[in-house]
């Protein structure tokens, strides 16, 4: 840090995997600086370092453009951050990513459209607003805007140039200036790490001896004289230089270690060893998160170490290669076996030393029985993802972290209750984008746990998770999912983009930040009703499918004095058994009657009209008397049946149900009038049931519900 700090030329020697790049990886994120690494190697010449003279191709000259132009906006953004006021930051931001999002999208669709190695002034046109628009906000905040005014010359020639070569990029017979990797570090500030800078031939680094003196600059004679004068290059203020090299393979020469401060670090074969934890935190930070699979992993890596030798960079791939092979479908110990074999085997250049590398993986492919097998994600995760999964497969990872709750309910809780609540909890974050895979992989984490073994019986758990894999199944598949998904085009707000929505929860108000930024700032505040409307339903409907898959689950053929009153309505409507052996003909309408009512929630779930949350939770409160109605009807049987206990439920559910159902949904309002024809429609069909019947129960439930239907 301090040759840094001072911009002296660091040079780390050390032997092979002991740390030397991945400490320069770590400082240059630690401090927000690009690096850029050049792995040199024998063959290498000063071409590479300085640059050369290529056949000119403005697509390169254009690339370059799209990619300064890409960090103009994102150092923008960061400067913003800093030293703004954060409402009108986030504005400014907002407006920013969309024009650079438009940008995108219009390149890729020019792509598609045209070739792809062709350049138009189209693709010139677009970058035009967002590099003026990047000016004005600089010029508001009394911001540096050199960068932006440099873009917009080489965007300005590089039209000139397209227009003088008749709309065509490619320049026959015309040859440029192609600036090498050290040259556009010393230009843009990057940091440099020349890898391995002992393979290259002493004279090629000579040619920095120059530029490394205090305030030296760089020479670039193989240019040639431009203007009566030698190019010569100014090092950033922010450019940093670092070698690394292994003293095994050879030195530098004296003049370059005289003009940089050496740094020795230690490997293994210094007396360095790694411990269990060292290797458990650098197999977790891959990704192998199986404590079992970094056990058998590390034992045959120091096994092995012991007879032919190896670097811990050998079980580093190793384990690296595991979870791509696990996270592409095959199971723990297959995929161990198969990376052991590429990482270890491969690297022996004798025949005999490949033998008996096979002969260990085979010794400790043996052991590995007890490994878990799980096809499409690792063994149940006990912490948060890593940096680097998040990195790797970013909504993967965000399902695991969220799916720890259930986890520790499925391995430790003995209540049913809490485990509904947990994978309620996790299923309800799901988004359009993700809800397949939110699936699968809860189907897959439970697998794995009843394997392992749970506080619960696997058939409670599994008894549990089919309605909920059934109900949200339901949900994405309805037609107003597809409504959702319009409504979140339609959701523009001045720092939000309609494609972020599909990517989160699809209920919006589980992200209260960004709900609350929507209505102070969203351009139509009728949006967010709606799509708050919707969402009520999509619970509902996920409520009654998932209540539906255990009704119709639970039945199972029982003997008659056994059977409870549904069973008997069942049984009749089927044909099993006749009126005179049901405990009372009224058993005969409460099947009908439960599945009349189901079929008119659906219709009424899947209307368009709003649905605010007060009449959200006026239907969910009503429901709680419909099924009280059918827990009653389930406990009684031929032996204990009570038409008293029937016909005080019934009023229950007339009165908190029936009347209130239909007017939460406007189907039907109490004071202004008559209900809708879809509401005479449907409770006409309830009647229907009732008309029949000459038990005083019935004719009860009759009047009662035409008192109801004509108050």
């Amino acid at each position: 840090m301090k040759c840094l700090e001072m911009n002296w030329m660091a040079i780390l020697v050390g032997p092979r995997s002991c740390g030397k790049t991945s400490l320069v990886h770590l400082v240059a994120q630690l401090t927000g600086n690009r690096l850029e690494v050049m792995a040199m190697n024998s063959a290498m010449d000063t071409t590479e370092l300085l640059g050369g003279f290529e056949q000119a191709d403005l697509n390169r000259q254009w690339g370059d453009i799209v990619k300064q132009t890409k960090e103009l906006v994102l150092s923008v953004i960061r400067e913003m951050l800093i030293r703004g006021e954060m409402t009108l930051c986030l504005e400014e931001m907002s407006m920013l990513y969309k024009l650079w999002t438009d940008c995108s999208n219009h390149e890729n669709e020019a792509s598609e459209n045209l070739n792809h190695d062709m350049l138009c002034q189209e693709k010139l046109d677009t970058l035009q607003p967002l590099i003026t628009s990047v000016q004005d906000i600089c010029s508001r905040n009394c911001m540096a805007s050199s960068a932006a005014d440099n873009i917009l010359e080489m965007l300005q020639s590089l039209r000139c140039k397209l227009k003088a070569n008749g709309n065509s990029s490619h320049c026959g017979g015309q040859f440029e200036w192609v600036d090498g990797q050290l040259v556009e570090a010393l230009k843009s500030g990057y940091w440099l790490l020349i890898d391995n800078v002992n393979f290259c031939s002493p004279s090629v680094l000579d040619r920095l001896n120059a530029l490394l003196e205090p305030g030296g600059i760089l020479t670039i004679d193989e240019r040639g004289v431009i203007d009566g004068q030698i190019p010569s290059i100014k090092p950033h203020p922010n450019f940093r230089l670092i070698l690394a090299m292994d003293p095994r393979y050879g030195e530098i020469s004296r003049a370059m270690r005289n003009r940089g401060v050496e740094i020795y670090m230690l490997g293994e074969e210094d007396g360095h060893w790694y411990d269990d934890y060292d290797y458990l935190m650098m197999l977790h930070g891959l990704g192998l998160q199986d404590r079992t699979s970094c056990a058998s992993l590390v034992a045959f890596h120091k096994d092995f170490k012991q007879t032919l030798g190896g670097s811990i960079l050998d079980a580093l791939h190793a384990a690296s290669l595991t979870v791509q092979l696990v996270l592409r479908g095959s199971d723990t110990a297959a995929a161990i076996t198969t990376s052991l074999k590429q990482v270890y085997i491969r690297n022996q250049v004798s025949e005999r030393n490949k033998q008996v590398a096979e002969d260990f993986i085979t010794k400790h492919v043996g052991a590995m029985e007890n490994i878990e097998r799980s096809a499409h994600v690792d063994s149940t995760p006990e912490c948060f993802p890593s940096a680097q999964a998040y990195h790797t497969n970013s909504v993967v990872s965000m399902i695991s972290l969220q799916s720890l709750p259930l986890l520790h309910f499925l391995k430790k809780t003995k209540s049913v209750l809490q485990l509904e609540s947990a994978i309620l909890l996790f299923l309800e974050r799901s988004s359009v984008h993700d809800w397949k895979l939110r699936l699968d992989y809860l189907q897959s984490v439970v697998d794995a746990v009843l394997n392992n073994g749970s506080s619960l019986c696997q058939k409670d758990v599994l008894t549990t998770l089919n309605p909920f894999l059934h109900s949200f199944r339901a949900l994405f598949n309805s037609r107003l999912i597809q409504n959702l998904k319009n409504e979140f085009k339609e959701l523009r707000s001045s720092r939000s983009d309609s494609q972020v929505f599909e990517h989160l929860p699809f209920d919006l108000r589980l992200n209260p930040d960004l709900f609350s930024h929507l209505e102070q700032f969203s351009v139509n505040a009728s949006l967010l009703d709606r799509t708050s409307s919707i969402t009520n339903r999509l619970f509902l409907l996920e409520s009654e499918a998932r209540r539906c898959y255990v009704k119709e689950n639970s039945f199972c053929p029982t003997s008659s004095p056994t059977r409870n009153l549904i069973q008997f309505s069942r049984a009749f409507h089927s044909g099993q058994i006749q009126l005179e052996s049901l405990p009372h003909p009224v058993v005969v309408h409460l099947l009908p009657f439960f599945k009349l009512l189901s079929s008119f929630l659906d219709i009424c779930i899947c209307q368009e009209d709003p649905l605010s949350d007060k009449h959200h939770w006026m239907v969910v409160e009503s429901l709680v008397w419909r099924d009280r109605f059918w827990r009653i009807c389930e406990t009684q049987t031929s032996q204990s049946f009570s038409i008293p206990a029937l016909s005080l439920h019934w009023g229950w559910v007339v009165q908190r149900t029936l009347n209130t159902v239909p007017v939460a949904f406007g189907v039907r309002d109490r004071r202004y009038g008559p209900p809708s024809d879809l509401g005479c429609e449907r409770m006409g069909y309830f009647s229907s049931y009732f008309q029949d019947s000459v038990v005083p129960f019935m004719f009860y439930c009759r009047a009662e519900y035409y008192k109801a239907l004509l108050s």
